[in-house]
């Protein structure tokens, strides 16, 4: 069929009504129908099928869908990206890109990266500086942020950035701090635990947020750090090849001195405290197995054995047995080197269970609640009892019984040499109080010693004293005393003296005790004189004496005078 309009020259002028073109008749133009024009009944086209670009000379495109062609040499809505670029696009509506929704890539090249903006077609993948995000986006280089990243569907879950620091935030609580030279979890302080996972172990390192306990090897930890597992640290390569330990603590940064604390089962003990020196380990503390602590010794044989340095003869051992032994506590030197005896002493029975014994022993007993102190007064001889403490808290020397009851301190003298000497104090020569005796006003008495003799004192100051005023009637007094000569029931001996309670009726504080008295059980209760309370009213009643001789011999000097002038 023939063309119905062909303008080969000149303008066709229309200028009332319109010039229409039925569906899939196309308006052509150019020699080799370059550009095309129409409409297929569902969409209209423009299409340049010759050579050169399709320009066109309008500064705003608006609401326009391009499919097909290139733009500037770039393909829009082809199989493949073509060369070149865009060189304006402006636009006050939208620009779709690929709106057909087919598999097709989106890139936009720099004058030096081919790919700076990048959309992968089949995924939807957005890649920066690469061609193959693997992820929703994918960044090839650095990614500078002003103040953080917040996560679209939780905006308490951020990533914020301070100057010099970053903060991880979830659920509006600071997570992680990160500043220069410190690392900080749960800033916030909250009730979080905190938990390091490895390929093997999942609570490689935890720290629990209600206690702080930190557990090593388990996620709930009894102590301040738990582990479960075995500890090793070693801080030197100067030691020896020790195995079978289940932790192995040294310290120190270089030979010879290096200290340990080794916990394993190795030789037969679980704990080892050693000290290295000169390349010689000497043992310090050692735990066995079976309970014995060794101090200065690997091998005790007791449950608490201490040995000295080497040529010492000093020796402890305490040793607990059974029924009624009640733990002693043994001690032996010898001059042929540290020993310690394991006989059994029961203060029960003051009887000794084996051949070999203790020469010095201290025990306890439960049962009588006493603590008893022995020696042996020779070797392999049964050790002796020469004190104790019962169990009113009473100290007895000598004794086992006291003969009253409210005696605090009961001595009593050993026969041999110094058979006479109960109590003994040794000092210097020179002036000395061995002993004094105060209550809540301070110093009441006292006994001191010089080189030769002993002096008995009491409280005399007179800022101690008031209103004091002249004896009188002392003769009076003194004559209403009845010193006697008496023989004692005890040994029959016999002495000068006083009946206390005679006394007590001229000098009251002279005596101690009352006439006839008894303790609760009918027992005599004696009384006591300090005849040195006596030497007041001696002293006045001479003094008296002494001024009535002197005044009779006046008197006779006086007489006698007369008689000579007569």
């Amino acid at each position: 069929m023939a063309d119905k309009l062909v303008v080969n020259n000149g303008d066709v002028n229309v200028t009332a009504g319109d010039i229409k073109i039925a569906d899939n008749k196309k308006l052509i133009c150019g020699a080799g129908s370059d550009l095309q024009i129409y409409h297929d009944g569902s969409n209209s086209y423009i299409t340049d099928a010759g050579t050169g670009d399709l320009i066109i000379a309008s500064s705003v495109l608006t609401t326009t869908d391009i499919n097909g062609g290139t733009i500037d040499g770039v393909t829009i809505g082809g199989s493949s990206a073509g060369a070149g670029s865009f060189t304006t696009l402006n636009t006050s509506g939208s620009v779709v890109f690929n709106e057909a929704g087919a598999d097709v890539d989106f890139r936009v090249e720099s004058d030096t990266n081919a790919n700076a903006l990048f959309v992968e077609g089949s995924s939807g993948n957005v890649g920066i500086g690469t061609t193959s995000p693997a992820t929703a986006l994918d960044v090839n280089g650095s990614i500078t942020v002003s103040s953080g990243i917040i996560h679209s569907g939780d905006t308490d879950t951020s990533l914020s950035f301070q100057t010099n620091g970053m903060t991880a935030t979830v659920g509006n609580e600071n997570a992680i701090k990160i500043e220069p030279g410190t690392i900080v979890f749960n800033e916030d302080s909250l009730d979080r635990d905190f938990r390091v996972e490895s390929d093997m172990v999942t609570h490689a390192l935890f720290v629990e947020g209600s206690s702080g306990k930190v557990g090593i090897g388990t996620s709930s930890p009894s102590a301040r750090l738990g582990v479960n597992g075995g500890i090793s640290s070693v801080g030197n390569s100067d030691l020896p090849a020790f195995g079978g330990f289940n932790a192995y603590l040294a310290g120190g940064f270089s030979s010879p001195d290096v200290g340990r604390l080794i916990i394993g089962d190795n030789t037969g003990w679980k704990y080892h405290i050693s000290r290295r020196s000169s390349s010689t380990t000497t043992d310090l503390v050692t735990f066995q197995d079976n309970g014995n602590v060794g101090i200065g010794t690997s091998s005790p044989g007791a449950t608490l054995s201490l040995f000295a340095s080497a040529g010492s003869t000093n020796g402890i051992t305490l040793q607990a047995s059974g029924w009624p032994y009640f733990g002693r506590i043994g001690m032996n030197g010898t001059s042929g080197g540290d020993q310690y005896w394991t006989a059994n002493y029961n203060v029960a029975t003051s009887a000794v269970d084996s051949a070999s014994y203790y020469s010095t022993y201290i025990q306890n007993s439960a049962l009588w609640g006493i603590i008893a102190f022995g020696t042996s007064s020779a070797v392999n001889t049964a050790p002796t009892e020469r004190g104790r403490f019962d169990s009113s808290g009473r100290f007895l020397i000598g004794t086992v019984a006291p003969l009253f009851d409210n005696a605090a301190l009961v001595v009593r003298g050993i026969s041999g040499v110094r058979a006479s000497s109960i109590f003994e104090v040794q000092n210097s020569t020179a002036a000395f109080a061995q002993c004094q005796f105060i209550n809540p006003n301070g110093v009441i008495g006292s006994i001191s010693t010089n080189g030769f003799a002993t002096t008995y004192n009491t409280s005399s100051d007179y800022r101690l004293k008031e209103d004091w005023q002249p004896m009188s009637g002392s003769i009076d007094r003194v004559k209403n005393l009845n010193p006697v000569n008496f023989a004692w029931k005890g040994d029959g001996s016999r002495v000068d003296g006083f009946l206390a309670h005679e006394a007590a009726e001229v000098v009251p504080e002279a005596v101690s005790g009352e006439k006839d008295a008894v303790d609760k059980d009918g027992n005599p209760e004696y009384q006591g004189i300090d005849q040195a309370k006596l030497v007041p009213l001696l002293t006045a009643a001479l003094q008296e004496a002494i001024a009535k001789i002197e005044s009779l011999e006046t008197r006779i000097a006086t007489l006698e005078g007369g008689e000579n002038h007569g």
